[in-house]
This record gives C-alpha cells, structure tokens and sequence, in this order.
C-alpha cells in the first residue's frame, strides 16, 4: 500500500497540469508541482493557504459562486479565470473542481484541476485580430468579395455586396448564390464555371449581371479563386468582382458615336468622290439611252427585226442592272445600320473597293496592282472594312498626286502571323516624314494641304481594325513611298466570351 502511495504521489507531483486537494472552505492540503509553478509559490508554502487569494480581485465574486454551487449541488464545475500569482502577470487558466467525498458521500473537500490557457487564449486572440483585421480589409474595399463553400453557399458578403445588392450577409448567408442573385438565364453558366473551380482549373475570370433587392442589374467582371484547407483539399471559392455597368455603358455610349461618325466619314467620302461616282452611273445610262434610241428609229422606219430587237431590249436591261448595282453598292456602303460580323471573302471585299474607286483610280493615271492570296473566310462587318480599305486606297492615290514616272499602288492579301490574315496598300508616292509616322494615326492629323481633309479617316480606321481584334501600322518602303497594313483575326475576338 506504501509503494501504491509512493507511485501515486510522483504521479500527482509530475503530472503536467497543476493538481490541487482542497477543503470545502478552499484551503490548499495539497499541491503538485505544476500547481506551483502556475501559482508561482513552493508547493509547501501552499499549505493552508486559501484558493481565493490566488484568483484575479475582479473575478472572485464568480469565483465564490462557483464553489457555493458545487458544495450545494454536489456537482462538477469547470470554467476559465484569471490567477494572480504571487509574483509576475495575471495567468489565464482552466478550472475543473470535482468534489471528493467520503463513504457517507459527503463533500469532505475539492479537486482541483488547473490548466494554463495563456497560449490557447493568445492563439485564440490572434486570430481575432486577424479575422477582425481581414474583415475590415473586406469590408472597407470597393471591390466585391464573395466566398463560397464547396455546394456553392454563400459565407462571406462584404460591404461592398450588401451596397450594390441592397441585401445584408444575414440574408444570404449559408444560400446558395444562384437563388437570390442572378438573373435566370445565367443561373447555368455561372454554375459551369463554379464547377471549374470545385474541380481545379483556377483563377479563372468570367462575367455576369447580379440583380438587387430593387431589381436593378449590375454587370459583374468576377477573377475567382479557391482557398485549400491544409490537407489540400478544396475548402472555399473566393471571387472577387467590380462592378463595370457604368463602365459597359460608356463603352457602348462610345461605340454608338463612332458608329455616327465613321458613318459621316463614309458620307462625306462618297461626296469627294462624287464626280468619278457620277462617270460611273453615266456610262450604263447613255448605254441605255443609246440603245432605245436605236430601238425606237428601227420602229418607226418599220424595218426591224425581232431577234435583232431582243437583243437591244436585253442590252437595255443589263445596262439598268448595271446602274442599279452601282447605286445599291453606294447605299450599302453609306448605310447606317447597326453592325454586323459575318464570315466574309475579304478578298471579294477589296475587290468591290476598288470597283467603287475605279473613277479615282483612273483620273489618276495609276497603275493598281492586286495581289490576292488565297486566305479563309473571317467574321467580319464588311462595310466598316470596305471604308478602311477604301480610304488606305483614297490616301495613296493622295500620294501619288504628284506627277511621277510611274504612279503604282499595290493591295495584297495573305495569311500573316499569329493566326491572322495581313493586308497591305502599298504606294510609290511621296511617303511620311519621321514626325508624320509617329502621329499619323492621331485624331485630326493629316499630311493634305490645307482644308484638304479632316484627319478622321486613318483614326477611325484603326478603332474599327482594332474593335475587329485586329493592328493598323504603316512603314517606310525601301524605296519612295509607304505601306499601310492591317491585321484581321480568324477568330473572332468575341468568342472567347
């Protein structure tokens, strides 16, 4: 029974927690080792001694209670205080007080248990700070921050989304995005990209419209990530959007004023080329009346022949089909409709350009020169290419304005570099100065005379070559004059999205 003593009580002395045997009025009979160091007092001049007068002033009161409630109701308590040892900082514990009772199961004293939580509760507090410090972050940034667990309920809503949705974190918190926020018709594509996530492709960006509590939509650009647990399994998805309705709006408000400008430029270049237009009409139409001026002399001599007649009467009407082509070309291409992408033969799109220019060309007294290479269809709206092509083509017959041995311009076409078609005008005319190739696509810049030109035409040309996903640069040929080229893309820069 000595030796069963003995082990017992180097156990109680070396047990890691502190270990205390109490009467029922509180007064130490026993303490271990740990008990001691946490009081910061030897283990013998524990004896006797009071619990309380170890317990933080503050927090005696509760801790009276405590004790009271246990003799009364013969049960376990265990809670957290504050020690004030002897010596040193207050020391927050755990406290686990059973009582010990005899063979009448009368409470004859307590057991104490005492465990230091100082690390636990610093640990503790440092993720409060850092989760208060993360919150704010979130909640004082004008982006959009939402997090998702893994069947795609909401568990985080920043300020920024109660703002824009008109709707708190309680309200959506633990629902699934889809329920509350989008619009219906992208329920299923907001649910495929999540489903990229959850099974690893990230970050990953996409659009979509959220809609408010009013009803109003708001267009989103979302960049999504996902956060892994430390096991590396997946544990939430975070997306972090801006709001780029106001920003979507201008773009479109800009695009519309293009739109009536580049109109106006097709305007105003269908009246400089009015006399050479009017060549063109002229000709089928003094065909015309050639032809029913001849009809109508063999009728009224009475000698005509009804096979020679039909032939007249058919030239008649190819030369009217002729006229009405060039008049509806001229319609189509000063049209204002809104644009539209299709696949097209650029190839035939130069060559109906060069058909509407063909008065200039020949005034001029140059020599075009087409060197068109088989290339694939691309998607693309072929008035607004047709006017880049047309005033390349108008600004090399400028160039070569100036007398000259020999007036040239070549356009080519061929499959360029990087998964494009390239086409180049090229003239032998006076070329651009260094200054000139640096600005030369600048607003309201031109290389005419005064009152020549407004200096739209090169500008509106490169929006509209790069709204198609495509480049418009100009270089120094070996020789007199320059190259204007432009890029077009096979696939259309749309289709990503």
């Amino acid at each position: 029974l000595q030796q069963e003593r003995g082990r017992y009580l180097e156990m109680f002395d070396h047990a890691p927690d502190g270990y205390l045997i109490t009467d029922r009025s509180g007064l130490i009979l026993e303490a271990n080792l740990a008990a001691a160091a946490l009081l910061q007092r030897p283990s013998e001049h524990l004896h006797g001694k009071p619990m309380a007068i170890f317990i933080e002033e503050e927090e005696r009161h509760g801790f009276r209670s405590r004790i009271n409630q246990l003799l009364q109701d013969d049960t376990t308590q265990e809670w957290e205080t504050i020690l004030q040892p002897h010596t040193g900082p207050p020391l927050p514990v755990s406290m686990h007080v059973s009582p010990a009772l005899d063979h009448h199961h009368q409470v004859v004293g307590l057991r104490w248990l005492l465990r230091d939580v100082s690390a636990r509760r610093l640990a503790d507090f440092t993720l409060w700070k850092e989760r208060n410090f993360i919150s704010a972050i979130l909640d004082t940034t004008a982006a959009l921050m939402v997090v998702l667990d893994t069947n795609g309920c909401v568990v985080r809503f920043n300020r920024a989304c109660e703002v824009i949705t008109g709707r708190t974190q309680d309200e959506v918190l633990g629902q699934p995005l889809w329920e509350r926020l989008l619009i219906p018709d992208e329920v299923d594509a907001v649910k495929a990209v999540f489903s990229d996530l959850v099974t690893g492709h990230f970050p990953n960006e996409h659009e979509n419209y959220w809609v408010a509590r009013s009803g109003e939509r708001r267009l989103i650009r979302w960049s999504n990530t996902m956060l892994k647990n430390r096991s590396g399994k997946l544990e939430y998805i975070i997306g972090t959007g801006v709001d780029i309705t106001a920003q979507r709006a201008a773009e479109e408000l800009a695009r519309k004023h293009q739109e009536v400008l580049a109109h106006s430029m097709r305007v105003s270049t269908i009246g400089e080329m009015a006399s050479g237009l009017a060549h063109e009409i002229n000709q089928p139409l003094a065909a015309i009346v050639n032809y029913a001026q001849g009809c109508v002399r063999r009728l009224e001599s009475g000698s005509f022949d009804l096979p020679d007649l039909r032939i007249v009467i058919e030239q008649i009407a190819l030369q009217a089909e002729r006229a009405a082509a060039i008049i509806q070309h001229l319609r189509h291409f000063v049209s204002k409709g809104t644009p539209q992408r299709t696949p097209m033969d650029i190839n035939a799109l130069i060559v109906q350009t060069v058909k509407l220019a063909q008065a200039d060309i020949d005034k001029s007294g140059a020599t075009l020169k087409l060197d068109l290479n088989p290339i694939p269809s691309v998607a693309v709206d072929d008035i607004q290419i047709q006017q880049v092509v047309l005033n390349l083509l108008r600004n090399a017959l400028d160039a070569i304005a100036q007398p000259a041995a020999a007036r040239r311009i070549d356009i080519r076409s061929a499959l360029g570099t990087g998964h494009a078609i390239e086409i180049s005008v090229c003239d032998n005319g006076r070329g651009l100065s260094e200054d000139a190739l640096e600005k030369v696509f600048e607003p309201f810049f031109s290389t005419k005379g005064n009152g020549m030109g407004l200096g739209l035409g090169l500008a509106i040309s490169r929006t509209i070559i790069e709204d198609h996903g495509g480049r418009l640069w100009v270089t120094r040929n070996a020789g007199p004059g320059a190259t204007f080229h432009f890029t077009l893309p096979l696939k259309n820069p749309g289709d990503d999205e």
